[in-house]
């Protein structure tokens, strides 16, 4: 099964199987992550907001995604950053 991914005008992508595309009958919908790229690194602004969505701690998010993409991650004063410069 397919799924489709549309932004709707709240910044949430509804997650539905794509044969019901219908965003307003999405049973849920997650909030997109907002990244802002810096000189050497990539900072992660609303990690924690997306880890309540996803019922999963900000930090164990950060870790998954280092291990993924295979870079350093840093944690500095509630700014989750990935070493490199990424786009979401």
């Amino acid at each position: 099964m397919e799924f489709l991914l549309t932004i709707n005008n709240k910044g949430k992508v509804p997650i539905i199987p794509s044969e019901r595309a219908n965003p307003l009958g999405a049973r849920y919908q997650m909030t997109l992550i907002q990244v802002k790229v810096e000189t050497n690194y990539t900072r992660l602004i609303n990690l924690e907001e997306v880890g309540k969505d996803l019922a999963r701690l900000a930090e164990l998010l950060l870790k998954f995604f280092g291990s993924e993409i295979g870079c350093q991650i840093a944690v500095k004063k509630g700014d989750y950053m990935l070493a490199g410069a990424y786009t979401a």
